[in-house]
């Protein structure tokens, strides 16, 4: 899904985008924000593969901007820009994975409710040789159930890697 030489703008009253039961989904150069209760900007579900290519910004969404569930993977091997109020930027639940790689990701201080990043039971999110830069406003991560988290910026992994403005928390 490519919104083309020009950033395509996507309102959404329910979930924008979503990757779901083995689907192979590639989105570039779109901004996304889902506008209903609950609803996200994307969804990778039931042993789908959403790849995020470049040019995307993530707007305020009643759920999460991109949540992760059930087997579902998350390739963004390109960042995006990070806006609005939302949920959580990231939300990885039962047998989720993400990998960010190689990326940088600007958040232009978005408001986080729950928290920036959140894992459950048990999900992962590999965030390897990435910049977060800017800041967000809310907790920083919150995880739990037995998931994990590895994160590095030239070398260097910290509580401190995702942004927010209140600590994280660690449930196990």
């Amino acid at each position: 899904i490519n919104g083309q030489a020009a950033v395509a703008t996507m309102a959404c009253p329910t979930t924008c985008i979503s990757a779901l039961y083995g689907a192979r989904v590639v989105v570039s150069t779109l901004s996304i924000s889902a506008t209903g209760a609950n609803s996200n900007g994307v969804l990778v579900d039931s042993g789908a593969m959403l790849n995020i290519q470049g040019g995307m910004t993530f707007g305020a969404c009643g759920g999460d901007q991109i949540r992760v569930s059930a087997r579902g993977l998350l390739l963004a091997n390109s960042g995006a820009t990070l806006t609005g109020t939302s949920v959580a930027w990231l939300h990885v639940i039962n047998g989720g994975f993400a990998t960010i790689s190689g990326t940088t990701w600007t958040f232009s201080s978005p408001t986080y409710t729950a928290y920036t990043i959140g894992l459950s039971g048990p999900s992962g999110i590999e965030a390897l040789n990435t910049a977060l830069n800017g800041s967000a406003t809310g907790p920083r991560f919150f995880i739990h159930y037995g998931s994990n988290v590895r994160t590095s910026f030239n070398g260097l992994a910290s509580a401190h890697f995702f942004p927010g403005s209140v600590p994280g928390t660690i449930q196990i």
